[in-house]
């Protein structure tokens, strides 16, 4: 159970919190930073410390270093890293989840590497190199990896490819283009891929089909074609994919050999009913985002066909009402969202039997 600071108070006896920790967490938590604890099954207490709004001030360094077993720490834009920040914060040495929005050099880098036990890394990339990345090696545990304003060279995943625990990998940038995505592929264990890219060609997606466990995939404003996106059939494993905000040229055809697919997100992209085709294939889709399409109700006739659908969003396209609740009538139980209203109230058999002009 999560507990604020407020109760740390009222409840240091029950839990035996000493006096030094209460000092620090008031302290701390008169500079601006949050402080939270929880309880694990072996009854330890884990600190969660945010520093989004508060500074790398002696005395908050002073502070944070006298609570014991921090787990999550949160680092603001305004936190300074620094030679004395980082002596602080390599005696956390149980830390699991260090989320950076402030900038890192490679430096800074060598020093997250000290962090050994850390499984979750968030940090902005508008000051590293390919040599920053290099350093992630050192991390053992490292599961989630989420870079923002990434400015890499095309090579940057050749220098991931020795961070074997690696399964999510979030690289979000305005930069990145297919070319870049080349050594993708020597992360064959990753299972949760979401990239910032403008455009993927055949060879960006020859990486990506390379990732044969991955699960979920994102890939949102790319452009493309049926053509380039061939690979993609290979991701047997994958049941969630996201292409919103995306040109698809030639049809979703390698889509629909995802034959484990549950959940597809095309909102806001150039899909037409004709392109529906392909989806019929997919056993197992149950969710289904054409939000802000050129679907109309010829598309809502192919959509018919699919038995597993269990949710719709037309929000935004040409449907009318009559095809709504066409789709409507044949699978009552599809839970469709839709811009009009196509659902006709419903009369009690009561209200029916009662006459307007009868007397009480």
């Amino acid at each position: 159970m999560l507990l604020l600071l407020a109760p740390i108070m009222a409840q240091a006896d029950e839990i035996a919190i000493s006096p030094a920790i209460l000092e620090a967490t008031e302290a701390l938590r008169q500079s601006g930073a949050s402080v939270n604890y929880y309880e694990n099954a072996e009854g330890q207490m884990l600190f969660n410390v945010n520093f989004v709004d508060a500074a790398a001030t002696e005395e908050n360094l002073r502070h944070l270093v006298k609570l014991p077993h921090v787990e999550r720490l949160w680092l603001g834009r305004s936190f300074k890293l620094n030679e004395r920040s980082w002596e602080a914060i390599m005696q956390l040495r149980e830390l699991e989840y260090l989320y950076l929005h402030s900038q890192p050099t490679d430096d800074d880098m060598r020093q997250i590497a000290q962090l050994t036990n850390l499984r979750t890394l968030l940090i902005d990339g508008r000051n590293l190199s390919n040599i920053g990345l290099w350093y992630l090696e050192e991390l053992r545990f490292l599961e989630n990896l989420t870079i923002q304003s990434a400015s890499f060279d095309g090579d940057c995943f050749h220098y991931l490819a020795n961070v074997r625990s690696l399964t999510n990998l979030t690289l979000q940038s305005d930069k990145l283009k297919s070319s870049d995505l080349a050594g993708l592929g020597e992360l064959p264990q990753l299972e949760l891929l979401f990239l910032s890219v403008q455009s993927v060609d055949g060879a960006g997606f020859a990486e990506i089909g390379k990732l044969t466990h991955l699960r979920s995939l994102n890939l949102r404003n790319v452009r493309t074609t049926a053509e380039q996106m061939k690979p993609l059939a290979q991701l047997q494993e994958l049941q969630f994919l996201t292409m919103n905000d995306s040109s698809i040229k030639g049809g979703l055809g390698p889509i629909g050999d995802l034959r484990d697919l549950h959940r597809l997100e095309l909102a806001n992209s150039t899909i037409r009913d004709e392109d529906l085709d392909s989806l019929q294939q997919l056993p197992l889709l149950a969710n289904l985002n054409l939000a802000h399409t050129k679907i109309t109700d010829a598309g809502l006739v192919k959509l018919g066909q699919m038995k597993r659908l269990n949710t719709l969003n037309v929000r935004n396209t040409t449907v009318t009402k009559e095809g709504l609740q066409a789709l409507q009538g044949k699978w009552p139980q599809l839970i469709i969202s839709a811009s009009i209203n196509f659902i006709e109230p419903q009369v009690s058999p009561e209200a029916k039997l009662k006459s307007p002009n009868l007397k009480e």
